[in-house]
């Protein structure tokens, strides 16, 4: 039987069919450019910054570089930033230990460790606070050497 946080990866996961990338990227030069830089970055272990207006296809960007990358086979997790509480999000994004607030009866794992081998999705991010942002690109770049650690959680030093 799976288990609450394998049900919810599933729910984050869920496979989207991509366009075929002839009819994404078009047959203009400057696309067939940004194809290129996709397919390089594609295959970097570093966070990827997609900009643009919305509904100008940011997710299908994201959802076309996971396909390319060495991490495909790993999940995709989407996390709709503004759609989180600003009080909440940090346990979202990190997860939880059992204990470590009022509440918290059982451990949770965050977004972040549901995506580990594969690609996390943070739609919107300029909408949440920057020193969370800046928590965020501190603990991206740790996790890439070490397992996610959960609010609450300690380990000996």
């Amino acid at each position: 039987m799976a288990s609450a946080a394998e049900a919810k990866l599933v729910t984050l996961t869920q496979t989207v069919e991509l366009p075929p990338a002839h009819i994404y990227f078009g047959p203009s030069e400057a696309m067939q450019a940004v194809r290129q830089r996709v397919d390089r970055a594609a295959g970097l272990n570093v966070p990827i910054l997609v900009l643009g207006e919305s509904g100008t296809g940011k997710e299908v960007l994201a959802r076309f570089i996971h396909e390319r990358s060495p991490w495909n086979q790993g999940p995709f997790v989407k996390v709709n930033c503004p759609a989180i509480p600003a009080t909440l999000i940090e346990s979202e994004l990190f997860g939880f230990q059992k204990g470590s607030f009022t509440g918290a009866h059982a451990a949770k794992p965050g977004r972040m460790e549901l995506a580990q081998g594969g690609t996390l999705f943070l739609d919107e991010i300029a909408e949440i606070d920057s020193s969370l942002q800046a928590k965020l690109s501190c603990r991206t770049a740790i996790s890439r050497a070490s397992a996610i650690t959960r609010k609450g959680a300690w380990t000996r030093g």
